[in-house]
């Protein structure tokens, strides 16, 4: 019952915050606000997937969806991610204080895949197990930039099946 509340609260939030983060996107009302697409692999492109992001010169929205799992036996999963990172927490006294993203995520931790076998067939599902955690991401070029991402990640979640506790890179292109 607990994995069920806690699927819905998370698809209720992301949605909540893409709305609350795609509103100034929609209107322009922010001035120094870049969008920008990406794709790679990890947390905050929901496997391997793309993104969009929403960044200012102190703060950077993604929300990414991808390929979480795949396989020939239970079939692929997906996942959906949104990130917030703040770009001014580590260093602020250099030239390029945009570097470093330190922040938060909500997305796939993991999957699960159970198979039962009933009345002569196999009968097998995969899913994907959501959850939130801490991210650093580095731009070598800057946030704001055209530039590969370089990024680590922790988190935890869980589903009817297990607790996941992950820790992963994040690697992709921001166009």
């Amino acid at each position: 019952m607990f994995h069920v509340l806690f699927h819905r609260f998370m698809v209720s939030t992301a949605l909540f915050l893409a709305a609350t983060i795609s509103a100034p996107a929609i209107a322009q009302t922010e001035g120094h606000a870049t969008f920008r697409f990406g794709v790679g692999v990890g947390t905050e492109y929901g496997g391997l997937g793309g993104q969009v992001s929403r960044t200012t010169s102190t703060d950077r929205w993604t929300l990414g969806a991808g390929l979480t799992s795949t396989s020939t036996f239970y079939g692929e999963t997906y996942g959906i991610a949104l990130t917030y990172q703040r770009l001014d927490w580590i260093g602020q006294n250099s030239t390029r204080p945009d570097r470093h993203g330190l922040g938060v995520f909500i997305g796939p931790v993991g999957s699960s895949h159970r198979s039962t076998f009933s009345d002569g067939q196999w009968d097998s599902r995969s899913s994907t197990t959501y959850g939130a955690g801490v991210l650093y991401n580095f731009f070598p070029q800057g946030a704001n930039q055209r530039s590969w991402i370089l990024g680590l990640s922790a988190g935890y979640g869980s589903d009817s099946v297990r607790n996941v506790t992950s820790v992963g890179f994040n690697l992709g292109y921001q166009f």
